[in-house]
């Protein structure tokens, strides 16, 4: 996805220490809303996702997820942003 449509923008929060292990994960030059992006679509993949709740403190990231998984967690029916970082959190192997 080269440009973001705002109206397809959800904003992420990143902790300090999820922040920190995606630059340590990051190679060459991927972006935070990539590596995040990749994140979300490994924890969906893997499935059985337990909500975690959003952190309060942190960086908001804007991030354009795929129709694909716009549409599973639309079909899902719980909190958007916590099932972003539940399934976040999955894919980074951080729950």
């Amino acid at each position: 996805m080269s440009r973001k449509d705002r109206r397809c923008v959800t904003y992420v929060v990143l902790g300090p220490e999820v922040e920190a292990h995606l630059y340590e994960r990051r190679r060459g030059r991927r972006s935070l809303g990539d590596m995040v992006r990749r994140a979300v679509e490994a924890g969906l993949a893997r499935g059985g996702l337990e909500v975690v709740p959003v952190p309060e403190v942190g960086r908001r990231l804007p991030v354009q997820l795929p129709t694909r998984v716009e549409a599973v967690l639309a079909a899902d029916g719980r909190d958007r942003a916590m099932l972003i970082q539940s399934a976040m959190m999955v894919g980074l192997n951080l729950a």
